[in-house]
């Protein structure tokens, strides 16, 4: 029994020594973009929203792409297969958006990714729709949904306060790519 306590005393001493361990939880949603081996992901914003959601959008992609370097989003006009759009989900209100992956079970690419348009905070506050693009963008990456703080993945985050890549959100997507 005593050997017990010692080492379970030890190992939280080393779990506890090594902060990274903990960010594992959830880095990894099994896909990435392509092969995994690209370094550009290619989108199309579609052209027929409203401003504010293409401006939402715009704000997201420029966040990630200031934020690391290991991968990086290109808006193209030319078909990418890769959409970022707003749509309604009037079933689904409390939703803040959604992507959808069209390709191979191990692959992001292609996707459709959504703002909701039935949320009344996506509708009325532009860093709600920034934060829940950048979001949907870090899902796109590989990233999945946690509960790490502060974290753009975090579900739970505070959506006016956190609307950008988070240092560790960060170091998740340079660790998917390195």
């Amino acid at each position: 029994m005593k050997k017990l306590i010692i080492t379970t005393f030890i190992v939280t001493i080393i779990m506890m020594s090594f902060p990274f361990i903990q960010k594992v939880e959830a880095i990894y949603n099994d896909r990435l973009p392509g092969s995994g081996n690209i370094t550009t992901v290619q989108v199309n914003i579609d052209n027929g929203l409203e401003q504010r959601y293409i401006t939402a959008w715009n704000s997201a992609v420029s966040d990630w792409n200031s934020a690391q370097s290991n991968i990086t989003f290109d808006v193209t006009t030319a078909p990418s297969g890769n959409l970022l759009s707003a749509q309604s989900y009037a079933t689904e209100p409390n939703l803040f958006g959604r992507i959808t992956y069209h390709g191979l079970s191990d692959s992001t690419t292609p996707f459709s990714t959504y703002l909701n348009t039935s949320n009344s905070n996506i509708m009325t506050s532009a860093l709600t729709r920034r934060s829940t693009a950048s979001h949907e963008l870090g899902h796109a990456l590989g990233l999945a949904d946690n509960s790490l703080n502060p974290s753009i993945m975090n579900t739970s985050r505070n959506r006016t306060s956190i609307y950008t890549p988070q240092p560790t959100d960060i170091t998740n997507v340079n660790f998917l790519y390195d």
